[in-house]
């Protein structure tokens, strides 16, 4: 044979053939790896309320706080018994000590005596006479057994004094 001859042109393309059966299908690839994670869902219902807890320890007491207001006045209770006897007439004692003269600057002395089974648990005195006298003691007498007073003319000259002196004697038992 002879050397080659050059190439001649493409033809041209010819009709499409009709479509090949399918193929059978390949093995399975492998697994991907993780995807970025997604953005938060928005909150969901709230759920219903949970069963009691227990109770829990007693804490501390609190601060006294400030005193409330005053309240109304209550009724009157009922009226008491009766009190024992008080002091009458009868245990008023008196004695009077009268001078018709005393010279200046004396001192006149009375005194009241309380009965047997009796105590001066008080007593007093009246002066009258005397231009300027002046009571310089009264007081219970020993044991509570009366009561004495003594005044003192003042001046330089004798004076009629009247010194009468009061024991309020209850008695002991």
């Amino acid at each position: 044979m002879g050397p080659m001859g050059p190439i001649g042109p493409t033809g041209a393309t010819g009709a499409q053939g009709p479509q090949g059966a399918a193929g059978v299908n390949g093995a399975d690839g492998q697994d991907g790896g993780n995807g970025a994670a997604g953005a938060n869902g928005a909150a969901g219902p709230m759920g219903p309320a949970g069963p009691q807890g227990i109770q829990g320890p007693a804490g501390t007491n609190g601060a006294t706080g400030p005193a409330g207001p005053q309240g109304a006045t209550g009724p009157m209770g009922p009226q008491g018994p009766a009190g024992e006897a008080g002091l009458n007439r009868q245990t008023v004692i008196t004695a009077t000590d009268t001078s018709t003269v005393v010279d200046a600057n004396a001192i006149v002395t009375t005194t009241a005596t309380c009965p047997a089974n009796h105590i001066a648990i008080s007593g007093g005195f009246l002066e009258t006479g005397a231009t300027s006298p002046s009571v310089i003691e009264s007081h219970a007498t020993a044991a509570f057994a009366g009561w004495v007073a003594k005044a003192k003319t003042q001046g330089n000259s004798q004076q009629v004094v009247s010194l009468t002196v009061y024991a309020y004697c209850v008695p002991t038992a």
